[in-house]
């Protein structure tokens, strides 16, 4: 940590976070060697930043294997307390993984999605057909998925883009870390790239995502074609 004209500079990844009086954050980005770029946060999260930084750091290569992710975590407990649980490693079943966003919006092992994935991974990813963020924001935008401040689903926002996604059980989230485990956390014991905004939105009916997502590949496909 390291002050500047008497406000605080806490690191954030690749960028630093500098504290107004009023309370507020700036994001300051060194785009060259000389000059920075400065971008105020008016609702950023700040809970647990620390610790989300570290749990950044061994869920992006600072493990070799799943197990040790899973042992590394657990021990950041001695230095940062947390209530974050492991639920479950990744499944080798290509029919049955998924990701964070499949998970939250109730898709795992959907015959539909999986076929799109599965087609064009086997052509080296050619027409980028992924579940990400285009398709959350597609399916928000169609009105498929909707807020609700009592939501069972919840998204997780960095610069308005959907970057995470999981479901809520308890007051406490269940959410797939990328490609690898399934976590029970409280809402900011996350990695620092999921952002500093969440969202609640009600479950949506699958057969309509499957609709949509099957309608955005084929899409994509036309279009490079």
């Amino acid at each position: 940590m390291a002050t500047h004209m008497g406000q605080i500079l806490l690191p954030h990844g690749q960028h630093f976070l500098l504290r107004d009086r009023d309370g507020s954050y700036n994001k300051i980005t060194r785009t060259s060697s000389r000059f920075f770029l400065r971008v105020k946060l008016h609702r950023i999260n700040m809970e647990n930043l620390e610790l989300r930084n570290e749990i950044e750091k061994i869920t992006e290569g600072g493990a070799t294997t799943l197990r040790e992710q899973v042992e590394k975590i657990a021990a950041l407990k001695s230095q940062y307390p947390h209530s974050i649980k492991h639920l479950e490693y990744r499944n080798v079943d290509p029919m049955l993984n998924y990701n964070c966003f499949m998970y939250a919006l109730g898709t795992i092992g959907s015959e539909i999605i999986i076929k799109h994935l599965k087609w064009d991974a086997e052509r080296k990813c050619k027409y980028g057909i992924l579940f990400g963020s285009n398709i959350v924001l597609r399916l928000i935008k169609k009105g498929i998925l909707n807020q609700c401040k009592e939501g069972e689903v919840i998204m997780y926002f960095s610069d308005n883009n959907p970057v995470h996604g999981g479901r809520i059980k308890d007051d406490r989230v269940i959410s797939k870390w990328g490609s690898d485990c399934l976590w029970e956390h409280t809402v900011w014991e996350v990695p620092a790239r999921y952002g500093n905004r969440t969202e609640r939105f009600l479950i949506p009916k699958r057969e309509q995502v499957e609709s949509e997502f099957d309608d955005y590949a084929k899409e994509l496909v036309a279009i490079k074609q």
